[in-house]
C-alpha cells in the first residue's frame, strides 16, 4: 500500500511513490504500454545483476487502475537539482556523469535488447525528408556495434547523488552497443537538453546557467579516461544526431537539424 499520496518525484511518463519495506514504486501513465514496463523492469534488474550502482527491482505491481515498477528505496538529490542549489560543485559533477558512464560501458549484458535496433527506430520517427532519414539510416549500419552496456538516456536527472554514492536510475533505453554513441546521446542532452514543464523553476533556469561548463567537463573527462579521439566520434554524429531528433522535443529541435546539415555535409566529404 502506497504510504503517501503525494509523489516523491515526478517524470514525463511515471511518478514515484513512497512503498513499504523501504521501498519506492514508480507507477506509469495510464496507458503505458505493459511491454514497455516489462521492459525496463527487466533491463533494471539484469543491470542490478551485473554490479551497477542502480535500485535493486522487486516486481511489478497494479494498483488504482496503473501499472507500477517497486523498487529498492534510494536516498539523494537529482544531480540536475544540485546543479542549481550547488553550482560550485558545477565541474565536479561533470566530472562525476563521465565516470559514472565510463563505469557502465565497461560492463556487458548481453540479455539487453541490440543499441543499433534502437536508434534505428528513432531515426524512423525523426520529422525529415525521406532522403535524410535513409542516409542517417545507411550511416548507421556502416558503423561497428559494441558489447557494452548503455543507458540511452543519461543525464544528470537520472542521477541519485547521496552522500557517499551516486546511483543511476531509469533504464527505459538500456541496451547493448557501441559506446560512442551512447556518450554522444549524452552530450546531446546536455548541449540541447531543457529540464521537463513539470521541473521546478529553479531547476528549469539551471539548465541553462552554466551548460557550457558542465558539458565540457563531462565531455573532455569522458575522452581522457576513455581514450576517446575526435575521429572516433565524429562518424556518429549524423545518424546519432538524427535519432536524438526523433524524440521530437521541441526545444531541441532547431540546433539538431542545424547539427544535422552540418553533420550530413561532413559525413559526404
Amino acid at each position: 500500500m502506497m504510504e503517501s499520496p503525494r509523489p516523491i518525484a515526478k517524470g514525463r511518463l511515471a511518478e514515484v511513490f513512497a512503498w513499504p519495506d523501504s521501498q519506492v514504486v514508480k507507477l506509469f501513465s495510464a496507458g503505458r504500454d505493459i511491454e514497455l514496463i516489462e521492459a525496463e523492469a527487466r533491463a533494471s534488474q539484469l543491470v542490478y545483476e551485473a554490479g551497477l550502482a542502480t535500485p535493486r527491482m522487486h516486481g511489478i505491481v497494479e494498483f488504482e487502475g496503473r501499472t507500477g515498477i517497486v523498487f529498492d528505496r534510494v536516498y539523494g538529490n537529482p544531480m540536475l537539482k544540485l546543479l542549481s542549489t550547488k553550482p560550485w560543485k558545477l565541474r565536479a559533477h561533470g566530472r562525476l556523469l563521465a565516470e559514472l558512464h565510463l563505469a557502465i560501458h565497461r560492463r556487458r549484458v548481453d540479455e539487453l535488447p541490440p543499441q543499433r535496433e534502437q536508434l534505428d527506430h528513432l531515426i524512423t520517427r525523426a520529422r525529415l525528408p525521406d532522403r535524410q532519414r535513409r542516409a542517417a539510416q545507411a550511416r548507421l549500419h556502416e558503423l561497428p556495434d559494441g558489447t557494452a552496456v548503455c543507458h540511452g538516456d543519461f543525464h544528470p536527472d537520472n542521477i541519485l547523488v547521496g552522500d557517499d554514492v551516486a546511483t543511476v536510475i531509469d533504464w527505459t533505453t538500456a541496451s547493448i552497443g557501441n559506446p560512442v554513441a551512447d556518450y554522444l546521446l549524452t552530450s546531446l542532452i546536455l548541449r540541447l537538453g531543457a529540464a521537463h514543464p513539470g521541473a521546478p523553476l529553479r531547476t528549469r533556469a539551471a539548465v541553462g546557467i552554466g551548460r557550457s561548463l558542465f558539458h565540457w567537463s563531462y565531455t573532455s573527462r569522458y575522452r581522457r579516461l576513455g581514450k576517446l579521439s575526435a575521429s572516433d566520434v565524429e562518424p556518429w554524429v549524423f545518424p546519432v544526431a538524427v535519432a536524438r531528433l526523433g524524440y521530437d522535443v521541441a526545444a531541441e529541435r532547431r540546433q539538431l537539424l542545424t547539427l544535422i546539415d552540418r553533420a550530413a555535409v561532413a559525413a559526404t566529404v
